[in-house]
């Protein structure tokens, strides 16, 4: 049976209460309910490069700033792009080798 307790809300509920910044994470939902319960909060930091775990409108009413982590995942992206290229260009070299024996001009 699958619990629908939040644990990580529960404990950011709890502790937010006299905090002036949040340092979150995707996983974490700040909603409308966490940001009434912050009474000192300034900034709600997200370490993420999107914004959807955050209830942008509730936090610019109270004055609140959202900043999150643009472009963090863009040299990764890129590295693991560049790797699954290569991997498959030296599985298309082995393939060749195993099925006509040998490299051809199509295989090198």
């Amino acid at each position: 049976m699958k619990s629908s307790i939040n644990f990580q809300s529960l404990f950011i509920l709890k502790e937010i209460e006299d905090v002036d910044g949040l340092l979150c994470l995707l996983t974490e939902k700040v909603d409308e309910d966490v940001i009434n319960k912050a009474k000192h909060l300034k900034v709600i930091s997200n370490v993420a490069v999107g914004y959807d775990n955050i209830d942008i409108q509730v936090a610019s009413r109270k004055g609140i700033i959202v900043t999150n982590t643009p472009g963090v995942l863009t040299e990764t992206t890129a590295d693991l792009t560049l790797t699954l290229l290569m991997a498959t260009a030296w599985k298309l070299s082995i393939t060749c080798v195993a099925v006509i024996g040998e490299r051809g001009p199509l295989c090198s």
